[in-house]
């Protein structure tokens, strides 16, 4: 797999999103640098699945550490391990009692018919918005700590925090 290699754009400035968890599961995967390879995390406790694909940007380092974490919206889910190139249309920070404050980006792949011509947040309609906040606000309700979504800003913004998380992982 070697993402290491991966940059976080290709050469016409799309953005590269890894996916660890494909939309509709219940199972948590993530991506381990250390052996270069995908390994289930956990199931979520709650009855809760992912409303999008769920991954990150390579070469980046968002406020937990950790890659920084991107939804991609699509019709279908792919699979784990999926290379998107996608476009940035939104940001949601959340927050939560053991990480704090978080950025996960929100995207659409280039090549998907569908949400192809979104550009920014406020072409997605507001319940599929409404959906992936809410994921957040009750995907770890079962478990010891609680997560929050703390509201949706557009694609300039999207870019400030990837080229921010960029930078982050650069200093490392």
């Amino acid at each position: 797999m070697d993402i290491s290699r991966l940059p976080p754009f290709d050469e016409r400035g799309n953005v590269h999103v890894v996916v660890e968890t494909p939309k509709g599961s219940r199972n948590k995967y993530k991506y381990h640098p250390d052996v270069d390879m995908m390994a289930f995390d956990r199931r979520l406790r709650s009855a809760a699945y992912y409303p999008a694909d769920y991954g990150f940007v390579p070469g980046t380092r968002g406020a937990d550490g950790d890659p920084l974490d991107a939804l991609v919206l699509t019709e279908e889910p792919t699979f784990v391990g999926c290379l998107f190139i996608v476009r940035l249309i939104g940001v949601m920070t959340t927050e939560d009692d053991r990480k704090g404050m978080e950025a996960k980006l929100l995207a659409v792949p280039i090549s998907e018919p569908a949400p192809r011509d979104y550009r920014d947040i406020d072409d997605v309609p507001a319940p599929t918005r409404d959906e992936i906040a809410n994921f957040f606000d009750i995907y770890r309700s079962l478990e010891q700590y609680k997560a929050h979504a703390r509201g949706w800003e557009g694609a300039e913004r999207a870019m400030a925090v990837l080229r921010d998380s960029i930078a982050s992982a650069s200093r490392s």
